[in-house]
């Protein structure tokens, strides 16, 4: 059985990847060397800057993203950790 906070990481997990535009960001940015800075993220979405700083918070805190700032830029790094989580999940049903 897992514990109530391994309970709410799986149901971030979850909540990150029910998104289209959050899965898109993610195969993005696994599909440039698992980084990216935000100007390219952005220009790859349908939403603006604005809707896609939400979906990359939503990823940051459910783990798949990590975030490295130099003076003014972000790049945002691909963690598959929670891929390694879901992945845990599946096989235990």
């Amino acid at each position: 059985m897992r514990s109530k906070k391994q309970q709410d990481e799986l149901e971030q997990i979850f909540w990150a990847l029910s998104h289209a535009a959050r899965r898109k960001i993610l195969t993005y940015i696994s599909q440039n060397d698992d980084s990216s800075p935000v100007g390219p993220i952005v220009d790859q979405m349908d939403v603006g800057w604005s809707g896609t700083n939400k979906h990359l918070k939503e990823l940051v805190a459910a783990g798949f993203l990590e975030v490295e700032r130099s003076g003014n830029h972000q790049i945002y790094k691909l963690n598959r950790e929670p891929f390694q989580a879901v992945i845990k999940w599946v096989k235990s049903v």
